[in-house]
């Protein structure tokens, strides 16, 4: 893999998360900047992420507004948020995005794979599981693959075998990747 580019760098940065490896971290980075139009450092402009961000209303009624004055904070949220919301399909129905919040089940799939993903895979834990699928994630990944005190996936050396079981984990709650097209 290529090293980042200076826009993927300033937005890995941004997102203050450290999985132990990158290859994930980098795949959502990527599809954000293309999602977002980000072609110069100019164009990471907070207040338009964080407006995009309420626009989705990601968690429906739970949602609240994301400010700009708190944008550094609920930086790594808005990332997942939007990424789930253009690059993933919910069982077959179309793009997260597009798809009903009063779909059974979808809402909390969401929230467990936003919250998953951040404290399995990007080591940014919250002090825990924020529903029984997260919880039930946490519970696989300590089951097959090494993993530290609080669940996060901790396979350094074959960031493949992590892509992998992350798919799975999306595939589990529903999830299909879809990425972004250039």
């Amino acid at each position: 893999m290529n090293p980042p580019t200076e826009i993927e760098t300033l937005v890995m940065k941004k997102t203050a998360l450290s999985p132990f490896h990158q290859s994930l971290l980098r795949i959502i980075v990527q599809d954000f900047i293309k999602i977002m139009n980000i072609d110069c450092m100019d164009d990471f402009k907070p207040q338009s992420i964080a407006d995009l961000a309420n626009e989705l209303r990601f968690l429906g009624k739970y949602h609240h507004k994301y400010e700009v004055n708190c944008f550094d904070f609920e930086f790594p949220s808005i990332l997942l948020q939007i990424w789930m919301s253009y690059s993933f399909e919910y069982k077959k129905m179309g793009i997260v995005k597009e798809v009903s919040e009063d779909i059974r089940g979808f809402f909390t799939s969401k929230i467990a794979a936003c919250e998953g993903i951040k404290s399995i895979f990007l080591n940014r834990h919250s002090g825990g599981a924020s529903n029984a699928k997260e919880a039930e994630m946490i519970k696989l990944a300590k089951k097959y693959y090494k993993t530290g005190a609080l669940g996060e996936v901790m396979v350094i050396d074959k960031p493949e075998k992590e892509l992998e079981f992350f798919f799975s984990m999306m595939d589990y709650l529903g999830f299909s990747y879809v990425g972004q097209t250039e």
